[in-house]
């Protein structure tokens, strides 16, 4: 039977070892800078204000009914929109939201978007 390979790790210098983080020690001991918003931090404060009259109009254009969304649920509206007119980067974007990411190998057959959409929209304006 053959041996293992063990990797040998480097001794570190003095000054690295006095460098060197100690055990529970954290890697920004200061912690996040005070008073800065970051994105994730925005995102929470605007998703769910309601949006301006400008962009309600684009989505009444589709869904009349609405009179106040947030900005979490128009963009959700406005992906469907778009896969619906046919763009492929906002059916990809549904579909892995609700399905999740596709790996290559799960992938069976390609689909024409194109003719998907013309399908969903008549079904859609049938009714």
């Amino acid at each position: 039977m053959p041996e293992k390979h063990v990797r040998k790790q480097a001794k570190l210098t003095p000054e690295m070892e006095a460098k060197k983080w100690k055990p529970g020690q954290s890697g920004n001991p200061k912690g996040r800078k005070k008073n800065t918003e970051y994105y994730p931090d925005l995102i929470r404060k605007y998703c769910d204000k309601p949006i301006p009259p400008k962009f309600l109009s684009n989505i009444n254009k589709f869904y009349p009914e609405i009179k106040s969304i947030g900005h979490k649920e128009s963009l959700i509206l406005l992906a469907y929109i778009y896969a619906y007119k046919g763009n492929q980067w906002a059916f990809n974007f549904l579909v892995e939201r609700d399905e999740g990411k596709l790996k290559e190998s799960e992938i069976v057959q390609t689909l024409d978007l194109k003719e998907f959409a013309a399908v969903i929209r008549n079904n859609y304006e049938s009714e």
